[in-house]
């Protein structure tokens, strides 16, 4: 799906008036206005220099949860947008939104490749790594096999993870062990 280069500096504008959290939350709505308006917001986030795909990323995590049929026509950027981002916000966001949402059945293999690819790295940043975590989960719900591979990466990293990965880990692991 296009984007409209004129909503990008229409939504570009807006991120950068102020860096608050109720500015992010401004943009937000104005995201949830419209499939478009969404495709603008994941364009800022995924091809603007740090600062403004930082802000921009604070109003994209949270669409996921507020109004995720928004994104379902983005799931192309959405990918590109985690395949080499800018800054770790990009894929904070990125798997923040993708955890609380029922992602498109012909982009799951997608996102859970890579998810398991940003979970399994110990240099990405803690949060990125439980939003993917929270993500791989979410997809290999329906898939017994790949629960026990999830169980299988979660018991190999844990060790290494930070406070956050190893909460989340926990609370995974044991929902995994007690759904066998």
């Amino acid at each position: 799906m296009a984007v409209d280069p004129e909503l990008v500096e229409e939504v570009g504008q807006l991120v950068m008036e102020d860096f608050s959290k109720e500015q992010a939350e401004k943009v937000g709505k104005w995201a949830c206005q419209s499939e478009d308006h969404a495709g603008a917001l994941i364009q800022l986030v995924i091809e603007s220099d740090v600062p403004v795909a930082k802000r921009a990323a604070w109003s994209l995590g949270g669409l996921g949860e507020h109004k995720a049929e928004v994104l379902n026509p983005h799931m192309a950027l959405m990918h590109k947008g985690l395949q080499n981002p800018s800054h770790d916000a990009v894929a904070r966001a990125i798997f923040r939104s993708l955890s609380m949402m029922d992602i498109p059945e012909d982009w799951r293999g997608e996102f859970l490749d890579q998810a398991f690819g940003y979970m399994q790295n110990p240099q990405n940043n803690p949060a990125v790594r439980v939003f993917a975590m929270q993500t791989a989960y979410n997809l290999s719900l329906p898939f017994p096999e790949l629960l026990d591979e999830l169980l299988m990466v979660l018991e190999q990293h844990y060790d290494e993870g930070s406070a956050g990965f190893k909460n989340r880990a926990g609370k995974l692991m044991a929902k995994i062990r007690k759904s066998r």
